[in-house]
């Protein structure tokens, strides 16, 4: 390992980079590459590999953590099996990575209110409209009963 990893991997720590559990399964990675899903759960003494899955794919989406290549799986016999290492990254990169996957997370959110804004008028324009036909109704009603 060179220097600036050491450096950079430092940094992930300190500066909180990464959450609890990123962290958890980066160092898992960093100390046994080329482990399943499955293997890096165990190691951390989790029975489910959805435990490591979320936050590895995390840490790959950020550019830190790459497949190293597919093996078959110990667990399921039969079965091959993604196996996963640290690649070289930069600090710039997993910023940049995060800050694009905030974004993407943040346009979703702003589509969403969006959507419900859009329901929410179809809402009030419907109950506009009921007013108005009740009003119409009860005005058809006031006018026969004073005729």
């Amino acid at each position: 390992m060179r220097d600036t990893s050491l450096e950079t991997y430092k940094w992930l720590k300190d500066e909180k980079i990464l959450g609890t559990r990123e962290y958890a399964v980066f160092t898992v990675i960093l100390n046994n590459p080329n482990k399943t899903d499955k293997e890096l759960s165990e190691i951390l003494l989790q029975d489910d590999p959805n435990y490591v899955r979320p936050r590895r794919r995390d840490l790959e989406r950020y550019g830190i953590v790459e497949s190293n290549g597919k093996r078959n799986d110990t667990i399921r016999p039969n079965r091959m099996a993604y196996v996963w290492r640290i690649k070289q990254f930069s600090k710039e990169t997993v910023l940049k990575n995060k800050l694009k996957i905030k974004q993407v997370e943040i346009n979703k959110k702003d589509l969403k209110i969006t959507e419900m804004h859009k329901g929410l008028i179809n809402i009030e324009n419907n109950i506009k409209q009921l007013i108005q036909k009740t009003q119409n109704q009860n005005q058809t009603k006031l006018n026969r009963f004073l005729k």
